[in-house]
């Protein structure tokens, strides 16, 4: 049993340098703009296809150039929580501009209200 554990610890610890690999070729704010510059970063043509495995990236020879997808993942994923956060932004903006409307309509209709019974008018 302890063979058994020390060899599936083994196995781990040979594969966790490929996680920022695949963490940055899975990201979800990759899109075509941004397999397109690493493309250019790494000097040959990368497209995220149901062919491109994992054993395909090594052949390719990926795990020499984490640093460059992670970089480029890196950027995608900010823009990524800018794109998702910025809907949010503009709904919650237009309540409160419409909220700053009405109530400026509001007020000046009470200001109209108060002069005009102040007046006299009735």
């Amino acid at each position: 049993m302890q063979h058994v554990a020390t060899q599936v610890k083994s196995q781990i610890e040979d594969f966790k340098p490929y996680i920022p690999l695949i963490q940055g070729l899975r990201n979800p704010g990759m899109r075509s703009r941004h397999w397109e510059l690493l493309s250019d970063e790494l000097g040959f043509p990368i497209k995220p296809k149901q062919t491109l495995t994992f054993e395909k990236c090594l052949e390719l020879g990926l795990q020499n150039h984490i640093d460059k997808i992670a970089k480029v993942a890196e950027v995608a994923g900010k823009e990524y929580s800018i794109e998702q956060v910025r809907p949010l932004t503009i709904v919650t903006c237009k309540y409160l501009m419409q909220k700053r409307c009405i109530n400026l309509w509001v007020m000046n209709f009470c200001r109209l209200w108060t002069r005009w019974r102040v007046s006299g008018a009735r």
